[in-house]
């Protein structure tokens, strides 16, 4: 299996559809067009790589989940599964990694003295897509 990570294309197309908030179907058919069409050359360029890998794995970034019915409109013969991260664990491991210490960390949970872990990591400003 081939693996391509974040590409930036889906987040280059997930900026103009969100900058577009009116767009027709036209334009919504030519995105559709193009995440296709950049799909399909990933896809070639991965097999001229390594034709014995059958299968191609696009993980992206989960600003760009909105693009799913694009991706999947654009790659109708593709099958696709989507794939999401529990969001507690996901936190944990994204606060783990901001600590900078696993036993550290660990000490905190342990504890219970994660409740003050605001004051140790201010919250951030988080922008959610639609």
């Amino acid at each position: 299996m081939h693996g391509v990570s974040e590409p930036d294309i889906h987040m280059s197309i997930l900026q103009y559809r969100q900058s577009q908030p009116g767009l027709q179907e036209e334009g919504l058919k030519m995105l559709t067009d193009v995440m296709g069409y950049s799909n399909t050359l990933f896809n070639f360029t991965l097999f001229q790589q390594d034709p014995t890998r059958t299968a191609v794995c696009y993980k992206t970034r989960a600003e760009a989940i909105p693009l799913a019915e694009l991706l999947q409109k654009g790659t109708p013969e593709a099958k696709t599964i989507f794939l999401y991260r529990d969001l507690a664990e996901r936190m944990d491991s994204t606060i783990h990694v901001l600590m900078g210490s696993y036993w550290k960390y660990w000490l905190l949970t342990a504890l219970r003295l994660d409740i003050l872990m605001d004051k140790v990591i201010p919250a951030a400003d988080v922008a959610m897509v639609d």
